[in-house]
């Protein structure tokens, strides 16, 4: 069962797709080196969707704030963080073979 938030769930195409390209063009490295290249468009996209400004309404009658953001994250952590994993795997198939 995947759990995500937002956009995180399109972490997954992201890591599929370069995947596949890399194994395409050279097998167990190229899907090291595609997913080391995978994981810089990961984090920029989570840090840019995950820092989309919050919205704050005010309850009229109580004064008190209710803050909204928007989160993208898979399995619990934010979307941009997942380029750590992806750069370990790539690592792992590069010199793991």
């Amino acid at each position: 069962m995947l759990i995500w938030q937002g956009r995180g769930i399109l972490l997954v195409p992201f890591a599929i797709l370069a995947s596949l390209a890399g194994y395409w063009i050279a097998e167990d490295i190229g899907t090291g080196v595609a997913l080391i290249v995978g994981a810089v468009p990961t984090w920029l996209v989570g840090r840019r969707w995950n820092s989309e400004p919050e919205r704050v309404l005010v309850d009229q009658a109580t004064g008190d704030q209710v803050v909204f953001r928007k989160r993208h994250s898979l399995f619990f952590l934010p979307m941009q963080w997942w380029a750590v994993p992806l750069v370990v795997m790539g690592i792992s198939f590069m010199f793991g073979g």
